[in-house]
This record gives C-alpha cells, structure tokens and sequence, in this order.
C-alpha cells in the first residue's frame, strides 16, 4: 500500500526510518544538565559536611529524646572477645564491659532500671548494682559475680522490655528489675515521638546525624537537650528554654484517665518481663524503689479546670490566710488548710503543708499518710506512685516472683537517723538515695538472695566477720572515687531541678528548724559541698544544740558507707564548735575510737583509748548514737595488751 501527497511517497510496508535516536540524545543531554545543577547544589553542603567532620566541628550529642524505639543494640562486641555499651547509647547508660562468653565460676546478673539502677545523681560505681557485686563477692568467694548495670535515664517499663529481650541473650544467671519512677515521665515527654512514622523517625536520625544540621542548630539556639557530664555547663538561661518546651513540666495537668492508662501499660510491661524471663529460664527479682517524702513538695500543683471562678477564690483565700499563719500558729493552720481540702481534695501542696503542720505538732502517723498523699496527688508525678507501688506487688504475687522491698530498706535507714519519714537524710533529690541509701538496698538483696538459696549459708562466726569485710569493701571503692565524683552529682541534681522548675517552689525546700538545717548540711557534705555544709551545721546548732546526737548519728552513717572524710568532718566541726550536749563528747570519743579500731590504726587507737582510759566501759554502753554497734567488741580490740 502506497500513499502519495505532494513531493512524498509513503509505502506501508516499508519500515519507517525512527527518531528514537535523536529524541534519546535529548534525553540524555536534559537528565546531565539536571544531575550536574543537583551536583552544583549538594556539592557546597558535602564539602562543607566534610570539613566539619574532619575538624571534628558539631560533634552529635545524643538527645535525651532519642532511643525512644530501642533501635539498635545496647551492647556491642569490643573485637576484643567482649561486649561493651554502644556509643549510640552512652547517654543514656553508663559504660559497660563483659565478656562475650559465660565463664565457668561466673554469675552474671543484669540490673535494668532507670537512673536509681544507674547510680544518679553520682554514676555506676556508687549505685546499688556495683555494691550487690562487691557484697556478695565479699559473702561467696566460690563465684566471680558480674553485675552489669543497664540502668538506662528516663527509661520506663515499655523500653526496658526491649533491653530485657537483649540480654537474655547474654547468658544471665539473675535479672534484677527497679523501674517505677518514669512511667509517668516517659508516656508524657515520649508520646510524640511514639506517633511519628517509621519513614519520619528515619529522616530526622539521618538529619540528627549531619554535622552542617547540628552546626546550624546550635547556632540558632536548638541544641539537643543533653544531661551535664563532668565536662557540660547547663547555663540558667538555656535550662529555662527548654522548660518551655510541650514535653515539658508544662505538658502535665490533672488526667486520672490518663494516669489509669499509664498504670495499665506498666502492669502489661512488668507482666511481659517476667514472661520473657519465664519463657528462657532465667530467674528475675523485682525490686520496690522509694522517694523523698519530706523534703520534696509536689512538683506541680493545680486547681481543676472544672472549678468555677467563686471556688477558686473561696480556696485562694482560705490557702493564703493557712500559709499567713502556718509557722506562728501550725494547728490553725492545719485546721484552715483541712477547709482547702474541703474545697478540693486533690490539690497536692495543701496536703504537702498539712504534713508540715502535723510533723510540727509531733503528729508523725497522720504526717506521713499527708506526705505520701502530696505525692500521690503531683500533678507532675515523677516519684513512683502508691498506685504503681501496689500494680507492682500484685503482679509479683500473681506471677509469683520475688520482690525485694528497697523502699522498706532505705525506710530503716531513715529510722536509723531518728526520722520516721524519709527525706534528704536517705535521698539526694526527689528519688536517688543517698550512697549509704544504695547500699541499703544491695544488702536487701544479698539477704533475700540467701533466703532464696543463691548463696551459701552463714555460720555465726561469719557474719560478723562478713559485716567486718563489707566495711572493708566499701572504704576501698569509696577511696578510688576522683575527687570531681561528688561535685558532679550535685551539678546534675541542678539540672533536674531546673527542668522541673523547682524556683517556682524554693520557699517550700528552705530549712527552717534545727533538724532539717542538719538534713540540708548532711546532703551538701555528702555533694562535697563542705561550705554549704558548714552553714547550714552553724543554723542547725544555733537553732537547737541537742542536734548535735542526731549530727554524729549522720556521722555513723557516712563511716558505715565508706565514707570516712565526711564522718570525720562532722565529729571535727562539732569540737571545734564545742560540744554543748551532755554525753556528746563522750559518743564523740566512742566514735573516734570505733574508726580507729575498725581500720586497724595502731597509733590512732592509742591516741583514742588514753582519752577515757578506764571510763570506757561505762561511756560504750551510754552511747545512744549507734557508734558502738559497729564493732560490738570494742573494748577488748582497743585494749593495750601487756
């Protein structure tokens, strides 16, 4: 078939001759011209990325945001033959190292928790985890105990599923679980990076990762929300920045549907670990934690949203007039601040202030039950609540598995000190206890670990022996501690205080009688704050001299905890002051006599013994401090033997 018009002639079945060619050359030419203005756009930025990284510009610091996901491992091989805490994680976990492979004498035991099971505000070496390994290698040397601390900041229940999952496959003898204290903070700061996309987490970790981002970041004053190590300044201005921030201390409100969901999720994340130990064999503890009760008010506090305008000013008025006559007249206070409750029951600081009150009048039981009621009712609930308390207990009964009570330990601790309610004499903060508080727990566990038939049985003979040699162990690990150790828990017990705005709260933590003047003089001590310390030892003396038995009751406590220099500071400080209680001087002297005889120093013992030559009998059994309780045979070891 042939077609015909003017000068052409087309023949059907005569293939036509393509312009494929030429339109592809086209093609070509248009994508090279579009890759090479691509090229000419990036190409600034890789250089740019390129030399920052090789000057080491913009480094990335992890953002306490991040690992919500529990992407990626917590432990990673070393290519020594062990594993070691991953660097994508050192910001939330301390850095630990054990071996790849079980070894024969080894009982390894992994400690999961949140900052408590980690050691804040100090680190590893002073939290519970390290001395449960330095007791029970002092009780059984037929073992090598290796504790590993996998106590993650901020971490709650939902994300400790994921690190349980992984060291279960690490060959563990014992899982010990302390988690309670981040429910609340996790679900609240955390939700919305839950919402986000998979596809959304992945691009901002690729961009959280770019060096040019991290520069431009800072540069306009987002930089990522990190915790102070030994070497971060947190200045006032920035931490005030962050608190502003939606996840913050602002995003919390009264919502007793949403602490019931909260609740619900740490049953199913507790529920599901001891399935998951369960299923694998692996016998698992869980540990109760406890909080400051006393020197902690309610870090939020709000009225209902539901409250007309005539309630609110009808309690406005009757909290004001209670606060206007609380330190004159206590009992009419309590009385007005009962008339708030009437109004609304739930409001937290009014019970926080009732319990001042009652402490005030000598009311300790019903102080207590206001104390933990201010707790209960936070609206910014970072303390674990009796409601969380108590979904632990009843799923430990219902799965039958242990449960170790470490509130009850440092509860004793605290009776030790003559106070019924725990605050800054046991914790440093709201939750972290003090290091002889850490140590209370770790020989909670020892001891419900013999119980349970981990550890041989001890004779007579050895438990005096065995608590001769636990003195020994934490003197030792407290002395290899560098000196900055101290200074630098108190730097981030600032920063948690900053994020949740304590300022808005500072007349509330003001020592105002004898006792909580010693409290606040032994926290700074133990923070190595030593002139913070001594003036607010000089208010607690002014204030009331017979807290001078209380302040070597302290004593006693920091020597029990290794913590020799502070106990000596406070019998030096108490002398130099002179000693105006009867029977003070005395104790003084038992304790002087104690640390001398306990670390086996001839020449102070010596010099200790020839202060009350024959009168020591009779000042021993008159000490009411507790010194002479630490070495029961005290006369006979001081004695000079002929």
């Amino acid at each position: 078939m042939r077609l015909s018009g003017r000068n052409l002639t087309y023949d059907m079945n005569e293939p036509v001759k393509s312009t494929d060619s030429t339109s592809g050359r086209r093609r070509k030419r248009r994508w090279a011209f579009v890759a090479a203005a691509v090229a000419c756009s990036v190409l600034p930025f890789l250089v740019l990325e390129g030399s920052l990284r090789l000057l080491n510009i913009g480094a990335a610091d992890t953002d306490v945001h991040d690992g919500i996901d529990a992407t990626g491992t917590l432990f990673e091989p070393d290519g020594s033959g062990n594993l070691r805490t991953s660097l994508s994680r050192a910001r939330f976990f301390v850095s630990q190292t054990f071996p790849e492979q079980h070894e024969s004498r080894e009982f390894r035991i992994f400690v999961l928790g949140g900052s408590t099971v980690q050691g804040r505000p100090f680190s590893a070496e002073t939290s519970f985890c390290q001395w449960l390994q330095l007791f029970l290698q002092n009780r059984d040397s037929s073992r090598n105990y290796r504790c590993v601390n996998c106590g993650g900041i901020s971490y709650a229940s939902d994300r400790l599923t994921h690190v349980l999952n992984e060291v279960l496959q690490y060959q563990p003898d014992l899982i010990v679980l302390a988690t309670g204290h981040n429910e609340f903070l996790e679900d609240r700061t955390y939700a919305a990076v839950r919402e986000k996309s998979t596809a959304r987490k992945w691009l901002e970790q690729a961009a959280g990762a770019s060096r040019t981002v991290l520069v431009v970041r800072r540069l306009c004053g987002f930089a990522p929300r990190i915790e102070p190590d030994h070497e971060t300044q947190t200045p006032a201005e920035d931490v005030e920045t962050r608190l502003d921030d939606a996840a913050g201390y602002a995003s919390y409100h009264r919502d007793p549907e949403w602490q019931q969901q909260v609740r619900q999720q740490f049953q199913k994340s507790l529920t599901g670990m001891i399935h998951q130990c369960g299923n694998v064999g692996v016998p698992l503890v869980l540990v109760k934690l406890g909080s400051n009760l006393r020197d902690c008010p309610p870090f939020k506090s709000e009225l209902p949203a539901a409250m007309s305008a005539e309630q609110q000013q009808q309690w406005q008025a009757v909290f004001d007039r209670a606060t206007s006559t609380q330190d004159q007249n206590p009992q009419q206070a309590l009385e007005l601040y009962q008339q708030a409750v009437q109004i609304d029951p739930d409001h937290a600081l009014t019970h926080f202030r009732m319990a001042e009150c009652l402490e005030v009048m000598s009311d300790e039981k019903r102080s207590l039950a206001e104390y933990i009621a201010a707790r209960d009712l936070d609206v910014c609930p970072l303390r674990m609540s009796s409601s969380l308390q108590e979904t632990l207990t009843m799923v430990a009964t219902e799965q039958k598995v242990s449960l170790v009570d470490g509130e009850a330990a440092v509860q004793r601790l605290s009776e030790s000190l003559h106070n019924i309610v725990t605050g800054y004499d046991t914790y440093l903060d709201h939750v972290h206890p003090t290091i002889a508080g850490h140590q209370a727990i770790a020989a909670e566990l020892v001891r419900h670990l013999a119980e349970g038939g981990f550890l041989p049985q001890e004779s007579g003979a050895d438990v005096e022996q065995n608590a001769g040699g636990a003195r020994a162990v934490v003197r030792k690990q407290m002395a290899s501690l560098p000196t900055a150790y101290f200074s630098n828990g108190r730097r981030r017990i600032g920063w948690l205080e900053g994020w949740a705005q304590r300022q808005r709260l500072s007349a509330e933590v003001q020592p105002v009688d004898a006792q909580e003047h010693a409290r606040s003089a032994m926290r700074y001590l133990e923070l190595d704050e030593r002139s913070q310390a001594r003036r607010h030892l000089i208010d607690a003396l002014d204030l009331d001299e017979t807290v001078e038995r209380n302040l070597l009751r302290h004593a006693r406590s920091f020597y029990l905890a290794g913590m020799t220099r502070p106990a000596a500071w406070v019998l030096d400080e108490l002398e130099q002051r002179g000693v105006k209680t009867p029977g003070v001087q005395d104790s003084i002297d038992v304790a002087r006599l104690v640390m001398a005889v306990d670390q086996n120093y001839p020449d102070a013992i010596t010099a200790a013994y020839a202060r009350q030559e024959s009168r020591w009998p009779d000042i021993i059994a008159a000490d009411e401090t507790g010194w002479r309780e630490v070495v029961p045979d005290l006369v006979d070891r001081a004695t000079p033997k002929p």
